[in-house]
């Protein structure tokens, strides 16, 4: 008995040993607790915030985004007004051109019909009799006679476009 009573002492003491090392962790105190509780509310009142910061930032870059696409259909609006403007207006121009051009060819045939050289009817088109007429014109003022207007030819043509009396 007497070994069983010394391992059981030899046991015990060594927990009691052992026991002195292990530490308890003790209760925190009630203002350590408080100032914990103080900070975590502090901080989420700061992720409040910071949560309603996003949603304003992202309601005005929505807002702009709205915006940005009103912009950009108004500018291809604009842009296709202003092609068809464009259009419009080459159109007038190449209009204009063919009607300066038709009265330009209307004069250069009644001054060759006023200098006596038949252009046919005065049309405003350069056609065959036309083109012949100027080379007729050209030939007999010693021009080349090629039948083109060139800037001697209707220099010269230009004083026959009063017919003489």
């Amino acid at each position: 008995m007497s070994g069983r009573y010394l391992k059981t002492l030899a046991v015990l003491v060594f927990l009691i040993s052992v026991a002195g090392c292990v530490t308890v962790p003790e209760k925190p105190d009630e203002s350590q607790t408080q100032a914990l509780e103080n900070r975590i509310s502090a901080l989420e009142a700061n992720v409040l915030k910071k949560d309603s910061e996003i949603i304003s930032l992202t309601n005005v870059l929505e807002k702009e985004k709205q915006e940005k696409a009103e912009l950009l259909k108004a500018l291809n609006e604009q842009q296709k007004k202003l092609e068809d403007l464009t259009e419009a207006f080459r159109e007038q121009k190449k209009e204009a051109r063919a009607k300066t051009y038709y009265k330009s060819v209307m004069k250069v045939q009644t001054a060759l019909r006023n200098a006596g050289f038949d252009p046919g009817t005065i049309d405003g088109q350069i056609g065959p009799r036309t083109q012949e007429a100027l080379k007729e014109f050209q030939k007999a003022h010693g021009l080349t006679a090629d039948g083109r207007l060139d800037k001697q030819t209707w220099d010269l043509l230009r004083q026959y476009l009063e017919p003489k009396k």
